[in-house]
Parts: structure tokens; sequence; C-alpha cells
């Protein structure tokens, strides 16, 4: 009875050089992560990550330090995104102005190919919805999807499937290649006995074809269909300028959407995190 006394005193001991041997241990992860907790509180994010990242490769048993790491790190991506969705709140409603008041120049029309969708063109377009001439159409799809087509109309036929566009300096691009289907890639003959041929182009792989178009200035563009004869013609000023209409307001729409995607992220990141670290701190 004695001696229990003695006993527990030891043990308290014990368990105190234990204490004291193991934060003398971690010594190098904590000196990290207040590193890391000093560079957040100055904005240096990236330098706090590359901190944080560093206590578990030099002392994988640390692991209040790299608990404490990770919850800083929820902080820092919690501070970026509130961050980022102040800048997308400062420009968004700029943007989507631009794209409203840059939408009011285009008129809409029905697709002739499904009699369902509807496609837009620009108002001083005065080649739309045209075959009986030679010309490149362009117009697009309510949810941003451009459409350009090539109409041939001539003497003879030429049974074009594709056609190119070239800058005096040999730079061109080439639309995709549509084969003869009676839909996308049509042709008759008008009652004057001329032949007229649309050829419609779509997708991703079209749009160097509308950049070098649109994006060239005032340099000559060279359009040649490739069919059975060669067929070449320079594109006027009035059809370049429905491309960079066009051109130029899919840019819009397209940066509109890509923002309130953006935007809907960052909320639903702020919102999760947020709740994640109170819950830590509750716990």
């Amino acid at each position: 009875m004695t001696h229990r006394p003695l006993s527990i005193l030891l043990l308290a001991a014990l368990l105190a050089l234990l204490s004291f041997c193991g934060c003398r241990r971690h010594t190098e992860a904590e000196t990290l992560y207040r590193r890391a907790e000093q560079a957040f509180g100055e904005g240096a994010y990236s330098s706090a990550q590359r901190l944080i990242d560093s206590i578990p490769e030099v002392d994988a048993t640390a692991f209040t330090w790299i608990r404490r790491g990770t919850m800083l790190n929820q902080r820092i991506i919690l501070e970026y995104n509130r961050r980022n969705l102040a800048y997308l709140d400062s420009i968004l409603p700029e943007v989507q102005r631009e794209e409203r008041k840059m939408a009011s120049e285009f008129v809409p029309i029905f697709d002739p190919e499904s009699l369902s969708d509807t496609l837009y063109y620009h108002f001083a377009d005065r080649y739309a919805g045209r075959t009986d001439t030679c010309c490149l159409r362009m117009e697009f799809t309510v949810d941003g999807r451009a459409r350009v087509s090539s109409v041939y109309c001539g003497k003879k036929p030429l049974r074009h499937i594709s056609a190119k566009a070239e800058l005096p300096d040999g730079s061109y691009a080439l639309t995709p290649t549509v084969p003869y289907d009676d839909a996308r890639n049509y042709r008759f003959m008008r009652p004057d006995g001329r032949y007229s041929e649309v050829v419609c182009y779509t997708g991703r792989s079209l749009r160097p074809f509308v950049e070098i178009i649109a994006t060239t200035g005032e340099k000559p563009i060279k359009i040649s269909y490739a069919g059975e004869h060669p067929y070449s013609y320079y594109l006027s000023k009035e059809n370049r300028r429905s491309f960079e209409k066009c051109y130029r307001y899919l840019y819009l729409k397209h940066r509109v959407r890509r923002l309130e995607q953006n935007k809907e992220l960052a909320e639903r990141t702020i919102e999760l995190l947020s709740r994640q670290l109170a819950e830590e701190n509750d716990w």
C-alpha cells in the first residue's frame, strides 16, 4: 500500500517523458506546419500548400500535424474559391450584358435539314439562305454550335465535298469532308438550268476554318471547293463580315457559359468546404 503512490508517480513521469520525446520527434513536422500557417496568413497560398505537402514527406508518423495540415489546406482552397467567386461576380454581369446586346443582331430561321431546330444568322448577311450564288453561309444553333455551308451555283456541277480558305501567305484551313448524302450535302438543278450545291459542315474540326476567315482582318481570302472540277473565288467583304459577327457572338456566348459554370462550381466548393471545416471544429 505504501508503494502505490510511488508507482503512480513513476507512471505519470514515464508518460510525460514519452509525450515530450514524441513532441521532440515531430519538431520538424510542426515547424513546417507553423511556416505554412504563416504563409497562409500572408496570402502566399502556393507556398503554404508546398509546405503542407512536405509534412508527411519528412515525418510520416506526425499524424497530428498531417491532419492539421489537411485542414489548413482546406482553408486555403476555400479562400481560393472565395476570391475566384468575387472575381466572377465582378466580370460576369458585364459579359452577360455584352452578349445580350449582340444577340439582338441575329435573326432566327428554321433549320431546313430537320425543320425542328432553330438557326440564327446575322441580320446584315445578304447570303443567308441563298443557293443561287457562290458563297459561304454561317449560322449557329440556340446552344451555340456553329454551322457553315459552302454554296455553289454554276453552269456545270462540281459535286464538291469540302472547302478550303487560303491566305496570301499560303496558310490555310480546311472544312471537314462531307460526302454526298442528299442531306448535309445536297444538289439540285435550278429552273434556269444552273446547278446548285450546298454542303453543310459542323463539329469542332470546323473551328480553324471559321477562325481564319473571322480573325485575319482585311487580307484577301481565297475559297476553293474540292470536287470533280476545281473551283475557287475570293470571299467578299460582306461574306467575311457575317463570319466575324457570328464568331464574336459565339465567343461571348461560350464565355458566359464558362463563367457561369465556374461560378456554380466555386459556390458548391465553398459550401462543401465550409461545412467540412465546421464539422472538424465541432469534433
